[in-house]
């Protein structure tokens, strides 16, 4: 075994080019990535099933209670004819089964380019989307799907309205639903009355803790998407306010839920005969949508960010986790920013100026203070804030290098900043709110700054691990120290039963910048080199450019012990195409090696020592 102990990169600046920092959007998130030894992803093996009623009843279908995900994998590799024929059996009751299976599951969230053949629930993700995947997935839509496109729905509904259902109430609510999920697809007349019908037979005094059925999830997923049919289900949806808001670190179903209520109110509020949109990016050049994703959030599948741009006002629909809306030119200097923001009723929104965001909370007496990467300690306001409405009077003043934030003309918080602070300005909603934000202002004498130092910061506050990391800590993390980032306290190296490349290995670490690089501009940073034991690859989001001595490989980071597809965790790709080196890369071994990464237009380079090594033209 090879010992890993230390990776440093040091002197990191981001170079914004042209006059102005707008340009084609890329999405593709700043990283840093340390890979240590290999694990290897499995494929789930194919779920079991009964064959006789008897064991029907007596296992009450447990082995299926989990295999939503399974099932629906297996059955987008097939043909749409042995689609059909594979989910007709396992989802519509038969030989082996007496019962209709419902079962649901959600889609990774914006998996790699690698694996996108194996989940078509979802757009094509390359590094220009904003995200892809989170989705509510079922054999059941893909039953009804696939049967649609056959022309075979017809014997779907038939064969449903013949079987006979076991004389319990659960049954007949879930032949219920798959009668009104069928007609829902081709638009049937009675649709609407079936919703309702479905809509009384649901239980009528809902729990605190009692999360949605899964014909519940089923319908009113499909409900929401045609206008006339989110009209009938909106309340029923929020039946279940209390359910969502029970956790307090709103688990990935409730987060899904909350999206759905997100939709369902503003079309409410509108009443209008458009269509609701799904998962849409940001419709607006000066403002972005990101999400602070991790391997977490992403291999379970946490909903992408949704939110609706009106003039002059924008709402957080669906949060992934914490969730910015970022404004596109960064600003140091002297200047104000004031807005309105949504205020209590887990509806909190925040502006984050100069690096740091202040929230009052629903006491009135406290407020919360943080960072990209952290929350302090709770804060008294001192005296009681007065009484709030819907909306709070956000301002933040930033002068000669002190931060003062206002609730509602009063001060509440006073920061020192640095000369050269994080300059992005943002709104802040965080999973467990949809805020939004109104009616922003800019004024004073911002200045653009040219170049952006990243690793000048030693707590690291614009920086998430994507693995979860410890972040200066006692444990094996990252480090911030004298202008250096340092990934330390990993044990790497390759067994021969595990891996034949030296360069990939079992515990992947990626550190990601906060704001993506939108525009074109070049990444700059130096890194130690000494081989086997220290080496940093820079990576745009998913995709990891590695810097071997053969040449630049490709690797995709996957979501780790979170990875539900069938992409390794030491998968290596390479692309001679686009390799600018004929020989060995430039490496100098243990010296301080320079790289930079730039995009221009759809162009990606890399030079490394002031050589180009690798271009590619972005997806």
């Amino acid at each position: 075994m090879v010992s890993m102990e230390t990776k440093s990169v040091r002197r990191t600046a981001w170079l914004l080019t042209g006059a102005t920092p707008f340009g084609r959007a890329r999405r593709g998130i700043l990283c840093f990535v340390l890979l240590a030894v290999v694990s290897t992803s499995s494929v789930a093996d194919d779920p079991p099933s009964s064959d006789a009623w008897s064991l029907d009843a007596i296992f009450a279908e447990q082995h299926v209670t989990n295999s939503g995900w399974t099932v629906h994998n297996r059955a987008m590799e097939l043909s749409p004819e042995e689609r059909y024929e594979f989910l007709s059996r396992w989802v519509l009751p038969g030989e082996d089964h007496n019962s209709i299976r419902l079962q649901i599951a959600f889609s990774p969230t914006s998996p790699a380019p690698a694996v996108q053949r194996s989940i078509r629930d979802q757009k094509e993700h390359s590094l220009r989307d904003t995200a892809s995947g989170g989705q509510l997935v079922s054999p059941v839509y893909d039953l009804i799907d696939v049967a649609h496109e056959l022309d075979n729905l017809k014997d779907v509904n038939d064969r449903i309205q013949e079987w006979t259902p076991p004389t319990t109430s659960v049954a007949q609510f879930e032949k219920l639903a798959l009668l009104t999920l069928c007609a829902m697809k081709t638009g049937e007349p009675n649709t609407p009355d079936l919703l309702r019908e479905f809509i009384a037979a649901t239980p009528q005094e809902i729990q605190p803790d009692r999360a949605p059925s899964p014909p519940e999830w089923l319908v009113y997923h499909r409900a929401i998407e045609v206008p006339d049919y989110a009209l009938i289900v909106g309340d029923p949806i929020y039946r279940y306010l209390g359910w969502v808001n029970a956790d307090f670190d709103k688990p990935i179903p409730e987060r899904h839920w909350s999206g759905m209520m997100g939709l369902v109110r503003t079309k409410l509020a509108t009443e209008s005969d458009t269509e609701i949109p799904n998962n849409s990016p940001v419709p607006h050049p000066e403002w972005t949508a990101v999400s602070m994703a991790t391997a977490r959030t992403r291999g379970l599948g946490s909903p992408p960010t949704h939110w609706l741009l009106d003039p002059g006002e924008a709402t957080n629909l669906a949060s992934h986790d914490n969730d910015y809306l970022y404004y596109s030119v960064p600003m140091r200097g002297n200047f104000e920013v004031e807005c309105d923001v949504t205020s209590f009723g887990w509806r909190d929104s925040q502006l984050l100026a100069a690096g740091f965001w202040v929230a009052p909370v629903y006491t009135l007496e406290d407020y919360d203070l943080g960072t990209i990467r952290q929350t302090f300690p709770r804060q008294s306001i001192g005296v009681t804030l007065s009484k709030v409405r819907d909306w709070i009077h956000y301002r933040t003043v930033v002068r000669d290098n002190v931060a003062r934030t206002y609730f509602n003309g009063r001060l509440i918080h006073t920061q020192g900043i640095e000369a050269d602070h994080d300059p992005w300005l943002a709104v802040r909603s965080s999973y467990r709110h949809d805020g939004g934000v109104r009616n922003v202002r800019i004024t004073g004498t911002p200045t653009i700054p040219e170049s952006i130092d990243l690793s000048s910061d030693p707590d690291l506050d614009c920086w998430i691990p994507y693995y979860g990391e410890p972040v200066n800590e006692s444990a094996p993390g990252w480090r911030g120290t004298n202008n250096e980032i340092v990934g330390f306290g990993y044990v790497g190296g390759i067994s021969a039963n595990e891996s034949e490349d030296s360069h990939i290995g079992h515990e992947q670490r990626l550190l990601r910048y906060h704001r993506p690089l939108l525009e074109d501009g070049s990444l700059e940073y130096e890194f130690l080199y000494v081989p086997g034991r220290i080496h940093v690859h820079p990576a745009l989001d998913r995709l990891v450019l590695l810097l071997t001595p053969e040449g630049v490989r490709i690797h995709w980071a996957n979501d780790g012990p979170f990875e539900r597809t069938e992409l390794a965790a030491n998968n290596v790709f390479d692309e001679p195409e686009n390799r600018r080196w004929p020989a060995e890369l430039p490496l100098i071994d243990g010296q301080w090696n320079k790289v930079r990464l730039s995009i221009e237009g759809d162009q990606l380079s890399v030079v490394l020592n002031d050589v180009t090594v690798y271009e590619q033209e972005l997806e």
